[in-house]
């Protein structure tokens, strides 16, 4: 579940700032926050995976208090139980598709690889459709295969919120629908909470709840 209050964040540098009054999520629920582009949600979505830090607010992820721990504790925290799959893919380019789904549990000690999160990562390449390119490396796959790559690492840890920013935006049709019913099938099967950002309209539909994000929040 996640629960926000009172979120007010700045960047100081350009003078943008972003408050959102209340906003819930709950658990075995699959949320869509809908919005155009620049309007914050990817800001939002950073502020609630506790990569940066709000000036002001309340951000509770199954009832913990992300905005009270340290630095370090929300790291710990964001690895342990948050899946995030970047609008950029964050995907490093001199390791393989397979190498990229691993790399949380290679460089982070609280996570252990073992057999099976190796066999997990390979099953999911294998759902979003990239198990044959494995062995290949960023540079080598398409934009869709890249986006569902990061889809697969971000469900690697199990996670009990998953944070997706335009997750099918580099997808066509076909592959939008199958991609977001893996997420949502994630979300029915781990009692997990979604909470997408899009500015795709035609997703709307699959998802339990929509929020506009231009009346949830200022900016």
């Amino acid at each position: 579940m996640i629960e926000l209050s009172k979120v007010d964040f700045t960047y100081r540098q350009s003078g943008f700032r972003l408050q959102v009054d209340s906003l819930q999520a709950e658990s075995n629920k699959a949320v869509a926050l809908i919005g155009p582009s620049g309007c914050g949600k990817t800001t939002l979505m950073s502020l609630v995976a506790g990569i940066l830090p709000a000036q002001g607010g309340t951000f509770l992820i199954n009832h913990t208090a992300i905005n009270e721990l340290t630095d370090k504790q929300r790291r710990l925290f964001r690895i342990q139980n948050i899946g995030f799959v970047f609008q950029d893919f964050a995907l490093l380019e001199y390791l393989s598709l397979y190498d990229n789904i691993l790399h949380p549990y290679r460089i982070n000690s609280a996570l252990t690889l073992d057999a099976s999160v190796k066999k997990r990562a390979k099953d999911l390449a294998e759902k979003v459709g990239i198990a044959k390119r494995l062995n290949h490396y960023p540079g080598q796959t398409s934009v869709g295969e890249q986006q569902r790559c990061a889809i697969a690492r971000a469900l690697l840890n199990e996670p009990v919120v998953i944070l997706a920013d335009e997750p099918t935006g580099n997808l066509d049709p076909n592959n939008k629908q199958a991609i977001l019913e893996i997420l949502l099938q994630y979300v029915r099967d781990h009692e997990a909470t979604l909470l997408v950002a899009t500015h795709d309209y035609d997703l709307l539909a699959s998802f339990d709840e929509t929020i506009d994000f231009r009346a949830l929040s200022e900016y």
